[in-house]
């Protein structure tokens, strides 16, 4: 029986897992190192920084979704340590996935040496193996097809390498007060600095796809209670963060939605993470770069 690599894929990413299929799907993979060159547009962590900040400057809609290897995972019906799973988490997933824009900056994890990395960047510094990408893309391709695919470190790498750019970031967001959305964690007077937020919505630690429906009722009576005619979400919840995204820009208002992912802990003295070892800063120089932050703030007009 003459056996169809393209079609494997697609049975793969539907749930049609035959062992036969995946040993073939893995022993190819492994021959010939699946290539998806053509097509392929990855956006610098810089350029990508460069869009978000354009768009919040503008006042313009946005989703801004960091794909990560969890959401790969749970999205072809795997699990994750810090998520239950469930028929309707994937499902979800696949709304989220399938979102698509020209106000829709969609991330995921592929810098490498195939598909392109920024300077600096290297192993555990933002920067995957060419077999890591792959299967990124081999789980996810078909959500973009014809579309760029952006950085989810833009954050992450100019708050050390291009703190210019980072700080402009914090001070425009923070003149907007966004809405939080986050781990219960999280650290409220490092939030007013970071983001200028006062207004938090607090969701569990772990599983925070739990209380989804009820995170998303209470962002909505906020937006409606701010009445601005531009608002701004900062999310910080996993993979819900995503889905909430999905959902709320979907409705078409103009509100421009920012995945931020864990980096709030950071200025708590939280280190766990490579690229923050490998940045050589301590915990002081965190804080100076949160001072500056609100002080470029306060000098806005």
């Amino acid at each position: 029986m003459k056996w169809n690599l393209g079609q494997t894929i697609i049975d793969h990413l539907r749930g049609k897992r035959t062992s036969k299929h995946l040993r073939l799907l893995g022993a190819t993979f492994r021959r010939q190192a699946f290539s998806f060159d053509s097509g392929i547009q990855l956006v610098s962590a810089v350029g990508t920084m460069e869009a978000i900040i354009t768009a919040l400057k503008g006042q313009q809609r946005l989703a801004y979704m960091r794909f990560g290897d969890g959401d790969v995972l749970i999205l072809n019906g795997g699990s994750d340590s810090h998520q239950k799973t469930s028929k309707a988490l994937t499902k979800d997933h696949h709304k989220a996935f399938s979102l698509n824009g020209p106000d829709v900056i969609k991330a995921l994890p592929l810098h490498s040496k195939k598909f392109g990395a920024d300077k600096n960047m290297g192993p555990g510094e933002h920067m995957w193996s060419d077999a890591f990408a792959n299967q990124m893309l081999m789980g996810t391709f078909e959500f973009f097809i014809g579309s760029r695919i952006w950085s989810p470190v833009a954050i992450h790498y100019c708050m050390v390498h291009r703190q210019d750019l980072a700080k402009l970031f914090f001070a425009e967001i923070g003149a907007h007060e966004p809405i939080f959305v986050g781990g219960q964690h999280n650290d409220s007077l490092v939030l007013e600095k970071l983001l200028g937020s006062r207004v938090i919505i607090k969701t569990p630690s772990r599983d925070a796809y739990s209380r989804i429906n009820q995170v998303y009722d209470d962002i909505i009576s906020l937006v409606e209670a701010r009445n601005k005619e531009f608002d701004v979400i900062v999310f910080s919840c996993g993979m819900s963060s995503r889905i909430l995204i999905d959902r709320i820009h979907r409705l078409g208002k103009n509100i421009y939605l920012f995945d931020l992912g864990s980096i709030v802990e950071l200025f708590l003295g939280d280190s766990q993470w490579l690229w923050v070892q490998k940045s050589g800063k301590s915990l002081m120089d965190w804080q100076v770069f949160l001072s500056q932050v609100v002080d470029e703030r306060a000098r806005k007009p």
